[in-house]
């Protein structure tokens, strides 16, 4: 949890100061404090294996609704109040996300989020949840991956996904997709899912 942007390291340790002072850490309040804080306007998760609508929007409103588990992460991008619930294999398929969440290069690290769950009235458990990663990064910037080309001793390349067609009642195999997505950035993702939504 730390960034070199007086900015963003002034809001983790706002969010980490909150998660310290609070004696019960329930989603729903954690979620409001964080969205507050950062100016969440526009909310998405990742639909990570839809080639047309890679993203899916979320009323801002039910943030809690969000994938809450240890292996998810929060990405915000702060100067779009963007935030975007990203599982690893999106994180994947974007380089500069991949090296920063994944690969833990560069000085700029997440934020472990926790929060607890209520069994009964007595018992409580403390739960590791997702990485929260606050971003001034362009959109446009984070470009999609291009899925492996180059072929396994087995001769396969681990990507295999056709684009097919129906045709009056019979199905044509076509192109193996060159793309993971048929947008070539986030922004685009964005864009075309706020246009025509």
């Amino acid at each position: 949890m730390t960034s070199q942007n007086e900015q963003i390291q002034y809001l983790y340790d706002k969010i980490k100061d909150y998660q310290h002072k609070k004696l019960n850490l329930y989603i729903k309040k954690q979620a409001n404090y964080i969205q507050n804080l950062l100016g969440i306007e526009y909310v998405f998760k990742t639909n990570v294996n839809n080639y047309k609508d890679p993203l899916k929007c979320v009323d801002k409103d039910i943030i809690i609704n969000l994938s809450w588990g240890e292996p998810s992460y929060f990405i915000a991008f702060i100067d779009d109040n963007i935030l975007i619930s990203m599982c690893e294999t999106f994180i994947k398929r974007i380089p500069i996300l991949k090296n920063v969440l994944l690969e833990e290069k560069g000085s700029d690290k997440p934020l472990r989020l926790y929060y607890e769950t209520i069994f009964s009235k007595d018992d409580t458990l403390l739960s590791n949840g997702p990485k929260l990663y606050i971003s001034k990064l362009p959109l446009a910037s984070l470009i999609f991956d291009k899925p492996p080309q180059e072929e396994d001793a087995d001769g396969s390349t681990g990507w295999d996904i056709h684009m097919n067609r129906m045709e009056t009642n019979w199905k044509v195999e076509g192109e193996i997709l060159e793309k993971y997505y048929m947008y070539n950035n986030l922004a685009e993702a964005i864009v075309n899912k706020q246009w025509y939504s």
